[in-house]
């Protein structure tokens, strides 16, 4: 008998997640992204259809199964109609594969393949307006409700109505924290994220090796069923977990702001935005039970052919004048390039699975347009010197240093008695910025020479160059980003 394997994704989320630098308009976006990618489509058939089997509902992306041609037509028809009266702005495609019950795996494939061209199709603006409409200055779309001198479109005013929600608050914060906290509690300003410096993170991390498990186990539908709705828990009881252990070393107590916001918690995608000096332990936790949660929901299911899924994370500091979107794109080509690093062969586990690795940097560009042209520009002083020292990773990989490594080091600059240690540091990148090797290397020297013992260690394992290919590189830059990020004090 056949039957209808139903796909749906939510596109463009980053535009309309960053559209505007207010955050309660990005709290409001982002539960709807949720809500139009799952809780909307179960509420859309439950009130007018029956005969269906959900594959697969999370983080923007649904697959269903129908019985029936008639109902499917259906679905297709209607559900874009009110996915864009919830969430305008937002590009949603969709396709339908028919198979018979003993093809699941092909009909799974020809879906996705369905789907990637859907989404490279342009899609035409439901949002724009005559030329002599008035325009909401944040966004530029036409507005249609005015709050004294601010005008605002559709978006943002279901936006903000959203973000107004109590349940909303819970929905989002839960998902990540595990429990309600108290209201006053969560960040809903910038200077929630961002009150001493300016300087906030945004990280965006992305599962490994997932394409390869759904191979493996997309033959049977129950299990691939089984298998999209467990990973959705595993993601999310790893961000709780990675909360608790943030709030133990940070102390947090119920009389200050939480300075976490999570903006999507599903499937295997966490973005999330907070405070600089909690992004790297904040990560490093959340990649140690993102694998633990879904090594356990492998063994579950007796999916034997992996062990555990992995994760690699971008994270972006930006300042709070920048545009919020310029930290987004920044934190997505930072996770692209460690999962690109990671991949190597050398690095993947049985030679399957790439390892959980992160990578960072501070935006102080601009004008951001890839991180090749960030290495070019900001990371190349010279050409046989790099201040490219990650990504860095979970467990000990050859020639590339661990989370715990840079936290370790990161902690040891920071001490007072190390001051004369970063401002000599500084002035050696000046020096090798005005490509003076031998000036640079005389002025090491000196510093080991007058430096403590301490001092003298500690500039020796900075200053320990990884070297591939005739290059040399280096961590110092990495530190000294961390060190403006988190511990300069502007305000």
């Amino acid at each position: 008998m056949s039957k209808y394997l139903y796909g749906a994704a939510v596109q463009g989320i980053q535009e309309f997640i960053f559209a505007t630098n207010d955050l309660t308009d990005i709290i409001g976006a982002s539960e709807l992204v949720n809500y139009v990618g799952g809780n909307l489509f179960e509420e859309f058939l439950e009130n007018s259809f029956d005969e269906c089997f959900c594959i697969q509902r999370a983080a923007g992306n649904i697959k269903y199964v129908f019985d029936d041609y008639d109902t499917c037509a259906k679905v297709v028809k209607s559900y874009p109609k009110l996915v864009y009266e919830k969430a305008p702005g937002i590009t949603f495609s969709q396709a339908v594969v028919k198979y018979d019950s003993d093809n699941f795996a092909d009909a799974v494939e020809q879906l996705e393949a369905l789907l990637r061209i859907q989404r490279n199709r342009p899609a035409k603006s439901l949002t724009l307006g005559l030329t002599g409409i008035r325009r909401s200055r944040r966004t530029g779309l036409p507005a249609v409700e005015c709050d004294g001198r601010n005008y605002y479109d559709l978006a943002t005013v279901l936006k903000k109505k959203e973000a107004n929600k109590k349940t909303t608050e819970y929905r989002l914060t839960q998902a990540a924290f595990g429990a309600k906290l108290p209201m006053y509690m969560y960040a809903m300003k910038d200077r929630d994220l961002c009150d001493y410096n300016g300087w906030f993170a945004i990280i965006h991390a992305d599962g490994n090796g997932l394409g390869k498990i759904v191979q493996e186990i997309g033959k049977e539908r129950d299990v691939f069923s089984r298998f999209s709705k467990g990973l959705d828990g595993a993601t999310q009881r790893a961000a709780q977990q990675a909360f608790v252990d943030l709030a133990g070393k940070f102390a947090f107590n119920d009389s200050e702001k939480v300075g976490i916001r999570p903006i999507i918690v599903g499937g295997d995608d966490f973005t999330v935005m907070c405070r600089a000096e909690y992004a790297l332990p904040y990560m490093q936790s959340y990649l140690t039970h993102f694998e633990e949660q879904t090594g356990a929901l492998l063994r579950e299911l007796k999916i034997t052919q992996f062990t555990k899924l992995t994760a690699c994370a971008g994270i972006a500091f930006i300042h709070e004048h920048m545009p919020f979107y310029y930290g987004y794109n920044m934190a997505e080509m930072l996770c692209e390039a460690a999962k690109k690093d990671a991949k190597k062969a050398e690095r993947t586990i049985a030679g399957r699975i790439a390892p959980s690795c992160l990578l960072f940097h501070m935006v102080q560009d601009d004008f951001v347009t890839s991180y090749d042209d960030i290495i070019s520009r900001e990371l190349s002083p010279t050409d046989t010197i790099s201040y490219q020292y990650g990504p860095y990773y979970l467990e000990k990989q050859t020639e590339r240093s661990t989370i715990e490594e840079l936290i370790s080091l990161f902690d040891s600059l920071s001490c007072p008695e190390a001051n004369p240690v970063k401002s000599g540091l500084r002035k050696w990148q000046t020096i090798i910025a005005d490509r003076k090797n031998s000036a640079a290397q005389q002025h090491l020297d000196r510093m080991e020479a007058v430096a403590s013992q301490k001092n003298k260690k500690l500039i020796q394992r900075i200053m320990h160059a990884r070297e591939e290919n005739g290059i040399r590189y280096f961590i110092v830059n990495d530190l000294h980003m961390l060190n403006s990020a988190v511990n300069k004090v502007t305000k």
